[in-house]
């Protein structure tokens, strides 16, 4: 029941309070405690491969058998005796006396023969075979630290408690004893809890409580199961009957990948039977009513509903919660399960007679409260409608599921009222005899669950509910109703990467009649030119949009005259007329009349204009919180607006706040908003200098069509800074031109400064190694691909190089950095432009673009052979600067120059320490990181265990793993660089 098959999740914190009490041993016992399954098992065995692997801490394992009697009380100090006394050089087993070995040939055979029997416990005398085993774990000890696991302990017999506790007590120098145990049975007046609790006040013994996985730590064990891809209902399922008990997770994604039936595992289920948890059947009807109400359960309609004899009744419950299945609600009026497995395990064992009595029972009840006190909160009314479902009543249920999913979609609760829209249409297809026009009316309810699918980000959820309804309506006969759908098919389509890319809704526009003029019509033009813009054909989007505004003001139609202000100004920005579409972003963003559904793509809009044009990010980051505050409040998702913020504080040098919006981001939002937060989140990676470990999954992830021209350029962007900061060039420039294929032709080619400075970044680096390994192909392979580099830049108009014609605000430091750059593919590393490219992005409030064009001053001045009056003063401002970042990959390679050209070297606050990574780059973990450095202060290989904390034969293997990964080219390649650098003579 350990749960050994799961990964290690979600036990950060105790494993790291386990391995700190192992170092120091506080107390001589620690108790790792929880119900079954929770992972004491898992903890434990990871505890001990860390200790032994990390800390040269030798752990020996002890299982208790469970046999539930004296016949083997000693099982598990029997298999720590048997592991001790064969290992040991000599054998521990050689220095057992005589004596010691007649006494523990009763549990060791191999020992020889036994002397005459003694009691088993002290209390009766027999205290020779406490002692023996005492002496023999005293000596392990004197030998090296030890720690010993008692697995299962609750099984233990008085015996082998007694003999614990008489260890404990013992407070072995240098033995430590970790136990774990269940808490999911009522202990309090077993041996077990009598003796951790008395060893717990003496002041021996440590309890370390494992509680329930958090969510997040549930989805990672299901993904191990049944990979990444796991639909939502799947991973909601599994967390909801889990409980956050890791091998009931991992039990029910196993289920779910075999394609088991709905129910509960056969197993699981047994697990949690009435004989298994030893209650009476009295009990079991108790249990079924209370599982047939769903969470919880007043104690008055319990016994309203269930029929039961009131003293009977209270007599089931007192058991249940005696054995800890039932406990009383937060309240205190009412009854609930502990765990939701046990609840619908119950629930499954009533026959079909007695769980309709139980539905129709509470149904009854629950409508005529509602109805006599008139339309309550959508929980009551879900619950109503739940009832009435479990309990078959098709026609009835669709009703109140209808009503109640109107009523959360009125109360703000986007999530539920898509949850209960969706089984009103699963129901309907059953059962579609309702009153009025039946499809007319699945109509509404396909449109109702598509807009609020679309306000939590369940875009594919959207376009299938869409597409369903489309199926429904007759285009001939209700044209109007037709093109809205439609225009809703092809936004929803682009949100999910449909192939090919809907670049326009025309088919939405040709069904939607001119005559008379509708707000429909407005609306349907205003999303065809908002596709048309985001598509790169911001041009015939302007007339469209114009039209679209003119409509809805014509009409005096708020929301559709917000629309078509969106959609103007976007194609007015990107048609190179900013100064005439920012103005009408900001005004169609700032309006609170606009359709609830539509207020997150109009803050996108906004936002993502802003990235691209506003000098003064910290302008954008506040206005994208402020956009995520208003659209959050409505239930809307807001994983967009959090990403721009992630982008502004990025850029800003505000990681922390970066990453922690980026991750909820990914947490929350649409399909979107997930591969650019994720994307965002491995440049940050990067730049810290972690391995950023997510390239293979976003370009699997990737769909591989085309994107928006925006979003296509900053994934582009993104991608070329991970593989340049994980040193992988060729992948850069292959990345920049696959980019610059899909933009060509667009409007957003005008921003395309970044990703051509990437692109010839790559091509110095390239440069630059072909120098350092002597090898000229490679250095004239990459001087061509700089020239055809240079040939494309100026094909584009307008020049992104230009401030005085291209509309970013960054056009003027990405022109000095292209400069630098191409002085670096020349082999003339030049200082003036990394000094001009410096300054301007300083100027721009870009710290990391600014520490990296000094990097590259630095590098230069050193190769011109500048004083060091000049290079310090740049060298040192760089790197606190990186310090303050956390730009490890920056320092480290400032830190590499510095150390060559022996100038001092500011205090670096950075994570990891300095390796150079010159040459073709030798891959090493965090750990020969540390030795690397270690060594190159010139620490022994004793001294370098004694810092790390480690043991001398783990640094040898370490070292010798170094010596294959930094080969001779490696160090051939480094030599010469420091060389071309004038770091060596």
């Amino acid at each position: 029941m350990g749960g050994h098959g799961s990964p290690f999740v979600g036990r950060t914190p105790e494993l790291a309070w386990l391995l700190g009490w192992a170092e120091e041993l506080t107390t001589p016992a620690v108790l790792v405690q929880g119900e079954a399954g929770i992972g004491k098992s898992r903890v434990a065995l990871e505890f001990a491969s860390r200790l032994q692997a990390q800390r040269g801490i030798r752990v020996i394992l002890g299982r208790c058998p469970g046999l539930g009697d004296d016949a083997l009380p000693f099982a598990a100090f029997t298999e720590v005796l048997r592991e001790l006394l064969a290992t040991g050089t000599p054998p521990l087993a050689s220095g057992v006396r005589r004596d010691e070995g007649r006494v523990l040939a009763h549990l060791l055979p191999e020992l020889g023969p036994a002397g005459p029997r003694f009691p088993s416990r002290p209390s009766a005398g027999g205290t020779q075979l406490f002692t023996a085993v005492h002496d023999v774990l005293a000596r392990a000890g004197a030998d090296s630290r030890a720690v010993v696991i008692i697995e299962d302990a609750h099984w233990l017999t008085p015996p082998g408690l007694e003999l614990l506790a008489f260890l404990v007590r013992s407070r072995l120098r240098e033995v430590g004893f970790v136990v774990t145990a269940r808490d999911d049975t009522d202990q309090d007046s077993t041996p077990f809890r009598h003796w951790a609790t008395d060893l717990e006040r003496a002041g021996l013994l440590d309890v370390l409580p494992l509680g329930a996985l958090s969510d997040s730590a549930v989805d990672v064990v299901v993904d191990s199961v049944l990979g990444q891809d796991v639909p939502r209902t799947v991973t909601r399922r599994i967390r909801r009957l889990s409980g956050g008990n890791p091998y009931f997770a991992e039990e029910l994604a196993h289920h779910e990948a075999k394609g088991g039936p709905g129910k509960l595992p056969r197993h699981l289920a047994d697990l949690t039977s009435l004989s298994t948890l030893g209650l009476s059947g009295q009990v079991g009807s108790v249990l079924g009513a209370v599982a047939a109400a769903g969470k919880s359960v007043t104690h008055h309609l319990l016994i309203a509903v269930s029929g039961l004899d009131p003293v009977d009744l209270d007599e089931a419950v007192h058991q249940a919660i005696q054995a800890r299945v039932l406990e009383l609600t937060e309240d205190g009026r009412g009854y609930q399960f502990r765990h939701e497995l046990v609840r619908e395990a119950s629930y499954d064992a009533l026959l079909p007679a007695d769980r309709r009595r139980l539905q129709l029972g509470y149904a009854t009840r629950l409508a005529a409260q509602v109805q006599q006190g008139g339309v309550g909160d959508w929980p009551v009314l879900k619950r109503l409608a739940h009832h009435y479902d479990e309990a078959g009543e098709d026609e009835t249920a669709i009703r109140w599921t209808l009503l109640a999913a109107d009523a959360a979609d009125s109360a703000s609760a986007p999530a539920e009222a898509l949850s209960l829209y969706q089984r009103a249409l699963d129901l309907w297809a059953s059962f579609p005899q309702l009153t009025g026009s039946v499809d007319q009316r699945r109509v509404d309810v396909y449109r109702s669950a598509a807009r609020v699918a679309d306000l939590i980000a369940d875009h594919e959820a959207a376009l299938s509910l869409v597409e369903e309804a489309l199926h429904l309506v007759d285009p001939v006969a209700d044209p109007t109703c037709a093109g809205l759908l439609e225009e809703r098919r092809a936004w929803f389509r682009m949100l999910t990467f449909a192939v090919p890319a809907p670049s326009d809704c025309q088919r939405a526009v040709d069904l939607v009649p001119t005559h008379p003029p509708t707000p429909e019509r407005a609306r349907v033009l205003a999303a065809h030119s908002r596709l048309l813009s985001l598509f790169g054909r911001a041009a015939e989007a302007v007339p469209a949009a114009e039209e679209a505004l003119s409509l809805a003001l014509s009409l005096h139609a708020e929301p559709e005259r917000v629309l078509g202000l969106s959609s103007l100004g976007l194609a007015r920005t990107l048609s190179g007329n900013a100064s005439g579409g920012l103005p009408l972003l900001e005004q169609a963003a700032a309006c609170t009349t606009a359709a609830v559904d539509d207020k997150g793509p109009l803050q996108v809009l906004l936002l993502g204009a802003l990235l691209l044009l506003e000098p003064d990010l910290t302008r954008v980051g506040a206005f994208a919180l402020r956009a995520h505050d208003s659209v959050t409040s409505l239930g809307v998702d807001a994983g967009h607006a959090l990403l721009c913020a992630a982008v502004a504080n990025f850029e800003l040098g505000r990681w922390a706040e970066a990453e922690e919006q980026a991750l909820k981001a990914v947490a929350t939002g649409g399909l979107h908003a997930r591969l650019f937060a994720e994307t965002l989140l491995g440049v940050l990676a990067a730049s810290r200098g972690r391995n950023a470990s997510v390239l293979d999954a976003l370009q699997k992830g990737h769909p591989g069509v085309e994107l928006p021209g925006l979003a296509c350029k900053w994934y582009g962007e993104w991608l070329a800074e991970i593989h340049l900061l994980e040193g992988h060039p060729a992948a850069a420039v292959a990345t920049v031109e696959a980019t610059l294929d899909q933009l060509e032709g667009k409007p957003e080619l005008a921003f395309s400064g970044r990703l051509l400075t990437f692109a010839m970044r790559a091509r110095a680096d390239q440069a630059v190694r072909g120098w350092d390994t002597a090898d000229p192909a490679l250095v004239a392979d990459a001087q061509g691909g700089a020239v055809r580099l240079v040939v494309r830049a100026q094909r584009i108009h307008p020049n992104p190089f230009d401030p005085r014609d291209s509309p970013a605000p960054t056009a003027a430091a990405d022109a000095a950095t292209w400069e630098g750059e191409r002085s670096r593919v020349a082999g003339a590393p030049s200082a003036a432009a990394w000094e001009r490219a410096a300054a301007a992005w300083q100027a721009l409030t870009r710290p990391h673009r600014a520490v990296y064009a000094q990097w590259r001053q630095v590098e230069a001045l050193l190769a011109g052979r500048h004083h060091q009056s000049t290079v310090v003063p740049v060298a040192r401002q760089a790197a606190a600067t990186a310090d303050l970042l956390g730009a490890v990959s920056l320092r480290r390679e400032l830190d590499l120059l510095a150390k060559g050209a022996g100038m001092p070297r500011t205090a670096s606050t950075a994570e990891n320490p300095v390796v150079s990574r010159a040459g073709p780059r030798a891959i090493l973990t965090h750990r020969e990181e540390e030795i690397l450095r270690l060594v190159a202060e010139g620490l022994s290989n004793r001294a370098i265990a004694e810092a790390l904390v480690i043991s001398p034969k783990t640094v040898d293997t370490h070292l010798s793993h170094l010596l294959a990964k930094l080969d001779v080219h490696t160090r051939l390649a480094a030599a010469n660089r420091a060389r071309r650098l004038g770091l060596l003579n």
